[in-house]
């Protein structure tokens, strides 16, 4: 994949977006659907040349392999930032199970202290109030 990106940065390749023309480093900074109506836009356009002619012409120098780059760039961030996008949300889930299973603990030891009688909580509290 480090081709592709060289490659884009040494032919200077840009994406034409709503926002204007952006470079290989700030497409990093484009949402998921930002990303993705580039990759449609480059795919469509890669599909629109392909298109077979059947006037015979000389050979034209292809602007073809500058969508195939932009589109085999834009595939690669769109992946990354889904993986990223899942660590988020498998970190946030973990973060919200953690937090569950404190108060869930909490609540048990709140029943052992509830399951006491009066006598052995009072003993508890004159052997705390003596290390105190």
């Amino acid at each position: 994949m480090a081709d592709v990106f060289e490659h884009a940065s040494r032919v200077k390749l840009r994406f034409e977006s709503s926002k204007g023309f952006l470079s290989s480093e700030e497409v990093w900074d484009l949402s998921l659907p930002s990303l993705d109506a580039l990759a449609k836009a480059a795919n469509k356009r890669l599909r629109e040349a392909e298109e077979e002619s059947f006037i015979p012409t000389p050979h034209q120098p292809r602007m073809v392999s500058h969508d195939t780059l932009r589109l085999e760039l834009l595939k690669h961030v769109i992946g990354v930032k889904v993986v990223e996008r899942e660590i988020v949300r498998k970190k946030a889930e973990d973060r919200a199970k953690l937090a569950r299973l404190k108060e869930l603990l909490s609540a048990k030891e709140d029943d052992v202290f509830r399951a006491m009688s009066q006598e052995e909580i009072l003993k508890q509290i004159t052997e705390l109030e003596a290390v105190v």
